[in-house]
């Protein structure tokens, strides 16, 4: 991960933090595998993920995270948040 990559993952989970929502850095060799795994194990019933836009995002969870993400976990909501930072005002 680069600097600047660290950095922009900083400020969400601060956000996150900012807004009272528990965070937790989770390590794993397969990103959604190990996210639905522990997600039980915590009580955790409702999952938010960016939409997978950048090539950034691709390279931290792989090309399928989101799909593999929402067919793993079953019995979880899972959100799919789309990244309005980005967006570019239309005429």
């Amino acid at each position: 991960m680069t600097e600047a990559e660290r950095e922009k993952l900083e400020r969400q989970l601060t956000f996150a933090r900012g807004l009272q929502i528990e965070t937790r850095i989770l390590e794993g060799s397969d990103v959604a595998d190990t996210v639905v795994n522990f997600a039980p194990l915590h009580g955790v019933t409702r999952i938010f993920v960016p939409r997978q836009l950048k090539s950034v995002m691709r390279s931290w969870f792989g090309q399928d995270f989101v799909q593999r993400l929402v067919n793993l976990a079953r019995d979880m909501q899972v959100t799919i948040v789309a990244d309005r930072s980005t967006r570019r005002a239309t005429s």
